[in-house]
């Protein structure tokens, strides 16, 4: 049996699907159940089996290619963007909370996106990651990867896409995945970007946020939906702006 794949799956993960099929005659095999078995797999995005005489079977799979971070439960998964819900890279497709192998894991680098869940309908999940795409795609427009700067998303509200953006004094200090920076005792801002002109409301934030962080030191949230004004939250405790 001959498989061509990227790197996601194991041959044992593949093989698995096959155990049937061994000592089969080859015209024995069912080609069309074994394709909608392989691609019942979470990370399977297409596959391809097709006989090759006198005594094999070619497998081609296509995965799917995570774009953020996902909250499922107590873990930390990956999504795609069709709202497909991964486990990380070396997981067990039957045990979703096991730990992957860090020689072997793939190293991403993407903010956390909230929003999505596992109870949610794959058609409300799609939704949301049309949303997502369309929000980095138009941060990204300038070819300057403004994308790579968000630490969280939260889609949960068409409406209003908000953002977990660091600090710029502070950026290149340690994060963690969804929450503050380590070392700027909690300087990471939610920024309030409403449903468009995403670019736009960035450019405002950036080119105005060091005169805010001067005026208001603890600084925690900024919505830029309205046209004619600003909303300025502090930090609990602080006087609201």
């Amino acid at each position: 049996m001959l498989f061509r794949s990227n790197s996601r799956l194991s041959r044992a993960q593949l093989l698995s699907v096959f155990g049937e099929d061994v000592e089969r005659n080859i015209f024995n095999i069912p080609l069309a159940k074994r394709r909608a078995e392989l691609e019942s797999l979470p990370w399977v995005e297409d596959a391809t089996v097709m006989r090759l005489l006198p005594n094999r079977v070619r497998v081609a799979i296509v995965e799917r290619t995570p774009v953020a971070f996902v909250r499922q439960g107590p873990e930390i998964g990956l999504v795609d963007a069709n709202g497909v819900l991964l486990n990380l890279p070396g997981a067990s497709l039957e045990d979703a909370s096991s730990q992957p192998d860090a020689r072997t894991a793939p190293h991403y680098s993407f903010p956390v996106l909230t929003g999505i869940s596992t109870e949610d309908p794959q058609s409300t999940r799609a939704a949301r990651m049309k949303i997502y795409m369309g929000f980095v795609a138009a941060l990204d427009a300038s070819g300057e990867n403004i994308s790579h700067r968000l630490s969280e998303v939260d889609v949960s509200n068409p409406e209003d896409v908000k953002a977990i953006l660091p600090d710029p004094a502070s950026e290149g200090a340690e994060t963690v995945p969804g929450g503050a920076n380590a070392a700027s005792g909690g300087a990471d801002v939610l920024v309030h970007f409403g449903d468009g002109r995403f670019l736009e409301r960035y450019r405002q934030y950036e080119q105005h946020l060091a005169e805010w962080r001067a005026q208001y030191p603890r600084l925690a949230s900024v919505d830029l939906r309205y046209e004619l004004q600003v909303v300025l939250e502090m930090q609990p405790g602080t006087a609201t702006a």
